[in-house]
């Protein structure tokens, strides 16, 4: 593309010195650069309004303007060098408002939950009608809380195999704990059909760890608060937990077990009766079917652990450890884990 502007237009020579010149020529040069002032207008204006700029011009229509608004024109052959992303700080959400997630805003979006028992719907919007697009997604879980995420309805989904804390069947997002989760959302067809991969973590997705100690004193089975795993239908888990127990009675019985509303489950129980003796071990493959042993003990801290393979084909399952106590009161101290691992 080249100007239209024409200095040949222009007769330079005229008028020529020494004669009587016809003012016509006068007329002509006075025309051609009027006309060249026409076009170079128009074509100044059309820079003005279209130009990539790298700061705020002085003149033309929007002088203040370095949006840079390329509409979608593409750029070819281009080494970039130093250049990053919009970042959106959506805030902090503590109810079921809905997250919406604008392509145009930034490609790195991020927000904090503080809810509990609340659930917030993401949606998706202004991605490009072609070409790929990618919106990455930070989301700062402080504590372990039921605040979920729900994924826009009418998507078609494709899913990483290692996002397992996202159900395939719920699009919901649960966290087993406190921390900063990153999640890359990408497009090849204007966001009809959107792939979800992680990208990030600053935890162990599938461990969770007690902050404080959790205690019984019941003869029933009952969940060690925090120590539980939502597992997602049709697929296997090997899970390991990690127990520093103490009990206050030496003359009663305790028993750690696994506990499960469905699925297929089998289990190693193995606990200490002081903190010096051998494990003590048993199976099982129901629920609530741990070992039981004598504390040994009063109020001196031993280790119990169980390790398992958990698998449910038809539904998504909570797996909890569990434990009750024949007398007194059984403790599971801080620190004690629960990690579970995918294996399909």
């Amino acid at each position: 593309m080249s100007s239209q502007i024409n200095s040949n237009s222009i007769n330079q020579s005229f008028p020529v010195a020494g004669v009587d010149n016809n003012s016509q020529g006068f007329r002509d040069n006075f025309t051609a650069i009027k006309n060249n002032f026409t076009v170079t207008t128009r074509e100044m204006n059309d820079l003005l309004n279209k130009v990539v700029v790298k700061a705020p011009l002085t003149y033309g229509p929007n002088p203040s303007n370095v949006a840079n608004d390329l509409a979608g024109s593409g750029i070819n052959n281009a080494v970039f060098a130093g250049c990053s992303t919009a970042v959106v700080d959506l805030g902090t959400i503590s109810d079921t408002s809905t997250i919406t997630l604008d392509f145009k805003a930034g490609g790195f979006q991020m927000v904090t939950l503080t809810g509990s028992s609340v659930s917030s719907p993401v949606i998706f919007s202004n991605f490009p009608t072609t070409g790929y697009a990618e919106i990455r997604l930070s989301v700062f879980v402080p504590s372990s809380l039921s605040h979920t995420l729900e994924l826009q309805s009418g998507k078609t989904y494709n899913y990483v195999n290692q996002l397992d804390e996202l159900s395939p069947d719920t699009r919901i997002f649960t966290w087993p704990a406190a921390g900063t989760y990153e999640y890359l959302f990408s497009t090849h067809d204007g966001g009809a059909t959107i792939t979800v991969m992680p990208y990030a973590t600053t935890i162990n997705l599938k461990t969770s760890v007690l902050a404080a100690n959790v205690t019984t004193i019941s003869n029933i089975f009952g969940n060690v608060t925090g120590l539980t795993y939502n597992t997602h239908k049709g697929k296997r888990y090997n899970f390991s937990a990690v127990l520093p127990i103490q009990h206050t009675d030496a003359a009663n019985t305790h028993s750690v077990a696994m506990g499960f509303s469905s699925g297929n489950c089998v289990y190693t129980v193995e606990q200490q009766t002081t903190p010096t003796s051998a494990f003590t071990i048993s199976t099982a493959n129901v629920t609530d079917t741990g070992g039981t042993v004598t504390s040994g003990n009063a109020n001196v801290p031993r280790m119990a652990r169980v390790n398992g393979i958990f698998y449910d084909a038809a539904a998504d399952t909570a797996v909890s450890v569990r434990f009750n106590t024949g007398g007194g009161t059984l403790t599971v101290l801080a620190g004690a884990s629960l990690t579970f691992t995918p294996l399909t």
